[in-house]
């Protein structure tokens, strides 16, 4: 099964899909045989979970057109034996690449201040949105070479996670982090 770049099976979807997979499959089956309902199990692995949306791709080439009912199980806390109702939350990953030229920040003030990219204008727009709920989540990484903590980088990715528990929350959150990426991209001076 898939696992996180870097660290591997961080939260064991490895083993969520041999042991709670085949588990749950085998429960179900007697719960049917003893209560004489008819139909059919379909074990299905979504790889790329992580990042790849595998679920989204297994929907669009038709792996879910046999089912009626879908369960998926994912390791939870809680005392031992419970079972977590949690509800998943809407996803949505945005991407920004900022490019400009690299400034020496101990040089001219003029040089800095029209030195990009500033991501990190960005990064602190995003997670000081008090228009966000406090049920939105917003997740971010940068993406970068050849840095160091007096030089703006003539290069940055910046990758971010938003996510809400509704699709509707979703969508309204997504239009308010949008402008913070947009802002970043302008010039300290612009008019």
């Amino acid at each position: 099964m898939d696992a996180l770049p870097g660290i591997g099976h961080a939260c064991g979807h490895n083993l969520i899909g041999i042991s709670e997979g085949v588990a749950v499959a085998c429960a179900i089956k007697a719960a049917m045989e003893k209560h004489d309902i008819s139909g059919k199990i379909i074990l299905l692995g979504t790889p790329a979970e992580e990042g790849g949306g595998g679920k989204v791709i297994l929907l669009d080439k038709g792996a879910y057109k046999e089912m009626d009912i879908c369960l998926m199980s994912h390791l939870a806390p809680g005392p031992v034996g419970s079972v977590s109702l949690s509800g998943s939350l809407a996803i949505q990953q945005i991407t920004a690449e900022y490019r400009g030229h690299t400034p020496f920040t101990m040089g001219r003030k003029e040089r800095f201040r029209r030195g990009r990219p500033r991501i990190h204008q960005c990064l602190g727009t995003v997670l000081a949105a008090e228009a966000l709920k406090p049920t939105v989540r917003v997740h971010s990484i940068f993406e970068g070479k050849d840095w160091a903590v007096n030089i703006i980088p003539d290069y940055v990715k910046y990758k971010c996670l938003v996510r809400a528990p509704t699709l509707k929350g979703l969508k309204v959150a997504v239009a308010k982090v949008l402008p913070c990426f947009k802002a970043a991209a302008w010039p300290l001076d612009a008019k």
